[in-house]
Protein backbone atom coordinates (compact mmCIF):
# COMPACT_ATOMS: atom_id res chain seq x y z
CA UNK A 1 0.00 0.00 0.00
CA UNK A 2 1.35 3.15 -0.92
CA UNK A 3 1.48 6.23 1.49
CA UNK A 4 -0.83 9.37 -0.38
CA UNK A 5 1.17 11.48 1.94
CA UNK A 6 4.73 10.79 1.43
CA UNK A 7 5.05 12.86 -1.28
CA UNK A 8 4.14 15.57 1.29
CA UNK A 9 6.92 17.92 3.11
CA UNK A 10 6.40 18.65 6.61
CA UNK A 11 7.33 22.16 8.03
CA UNK A 12 10.18 21.02 11.17
CA UNK A 13 8.73 22.40 14.28
CA UNK A 14 11.13 23.70 16.56
CA UNK A 15 9.98 22.33 20.37
CA UNK A 16 10.80 25.36 21.57
CA UNK A 17 7.74 27.14 20.39
CA UNK A 18 5.41 24.38 21.19
CA UNK A 19 6.33 24.80 24.90
CA UNK A 20 6.32 28.41 24.74
CA UNK A 21 3.02 28.35 23.29
CA UNK A 22 1.34 25.92 25.60
CA UNK A 23 2.80 27.72 29.11
CA UNK A 24 1.00 31.10 27.46
CA UNK A 25 -2.22 29.10 27.25
CA UNK A 26 -1.67 27.22 30.36
CA UNK A 27 -0.39 30.35 32.54
CA UNK A 28 -3.33 30.91 34.25
CA UNK A 29 -4.21 27.28 35.18
CA UNK A 30 -4.62 27.29 38.99
CA UNK A 31 -2.26 24.81 41.10
CA UNK A 32 -3.75 21.69 43.30
CA UNK A 33 -4.34 22.87 46.73
CA UNK A 34 -1.12 19.82 47.65
CA UNK A 35 0.97 21.88 45.09
CA UNK A 36 -0.15 25.08 47.07
CA UNK A 37 0.16 23.33 50.54
CA UNK A 38 4.40 22.22 49.59
CA UNK A 39 5.00 25.57 47.91
CA UNK A 40 4.00 27.32 51.20
CA UNK A 41 5.46 24.36 53.83
CA UNK A 42 7.84 26.37 55.74
CA UNK A 43 5.82 28.76 56.35
CA UNK A 44 3.04 26.22 57.11
CA UNK A 45 4.64 24.37 59.85
CA UNK A 46 7.74 26.16 60.80
CA UNK A 47 11.34 25.52 59.50
CA UNK A 48 12.86 23.38 61.66
CA UNK A 49 9.46 20.89 61.36
CA UNK A 50 9.55 21.43 57.68
CA UNK A 51 12.76 19.78 57.15
CA UNK A 52 11.26 16.73 58.98
CA UNK A 53 8.08 16.15 57.48
CA UNK A 54 6.53 16.54 54.16
CA UNK A 55 2.70 16.63 52.97
CA UNK A 56 1.76 13.86 50.48
CA UNK A 57 -1.73 14.25 50.08
CA UNK A 58 -5.20 15.49 50.39
CA UNK A 59 -7.62 12.79 50.37
CA UNK A 60 -11.72 12.92 51.38
CA UNK A 61 -10.45 16.63 52.33
CA UNK A 62 -8.11 14.91 54.84
CA UNK A 63 -3.78 16.64 54.25
CA UNK A 64 -1.83 13.12 54.99
CA UNK A 65 1.72 14.76 56.66
CA UNK A 66 4.67 12.16 56.50
CA UNK A 67 7.17 12.96 59.73
CA UNK A 68 10.30 11.32 60.53
CA UNK A 69 9.76 10.43 64.08
CA UNK A 70 6.95 10.01 66.59
CA UNK A 71 8.32 12.97 68.39
CA UNK A 72 7.60 15.06 66.17
CA UNK A 73 4.41 13.08 64.93
CA UNK A 74 3.33 14.43 68.96
CA UNK A 75 4.56 17.68 68.74
CA UNK A 76 2.56 18.26 65.55
CA UNK A 77 -0.52 16.61 66.25
CA UNK A 78 -1.04 18.87 69.30
CA UNK A 79 -0.48 22.30 67.29
CA UNK A 80 -3.14 20.58 64.32
CA UNK A 81 -5.30 23.47 64.84
CA UNK A 82 -2.35 26.04 64.43
CA UNK A 83 -1.39 24.30 61.18
CA UNK A 84 -5.03 24.16 59.77
CA UNK A 85 -4.48 27.83 60.29
CA UNK A 86 -1.59 28.48 58.71
CA UNK A 87 -3.03 26.67 55.62
CA UNK A 88 -5.95 28.82 55.83
CA UNK A 89 -3.72 31.87 54.44
CA UNK A 90 -2.85 30.09 51.34
CA UNK A 91 -6.24 28.22 50.96
CA UNK A 92 -10.02 27.53 51.56
CA UNK A 93 -10.36 25.89 55.05
CA UNK A 94 -12.94 23.83 53.32
CA UNK A 95 -10.76 22.03 51.07
CA UNK A 96 -8.52 20.55 54.44
CA UNK A 97 -11.20 19.75 57.32
CA UNK A 98 -8.67 17.66 59.37
CA UNK A 99 -5.00 16.64 59.37
CA UNK A 100 -3.13 13.18 59.77
CA UNK A 101 0.15 12.47 60.57
CA UNK A 102 2.24 9.06 59.72
CA UNK A 103 5.66 7.74 60.43
CA UNK A 104 7.62 7.66 57.46
CA UNK A 105 10.83 8.44 55.22
CA UNK A 106 11.24 11.84 54.20
CA UNK A 107 12.92 12.87 50.88
CA UNK A 108 15.31 15.79 51.73
CA UNK A 109 16.03 16.47 48.65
Amino acid sequence: MINQYSDQKRKPVIIKEILENFLKEHQGIKQTPQAVILKNWKEIISLPAAVESMPVVIKNKVLIIVVSNSALLHHLTLRKKEIRGNIGKFLDLRVVKDIRFKIGKINKE
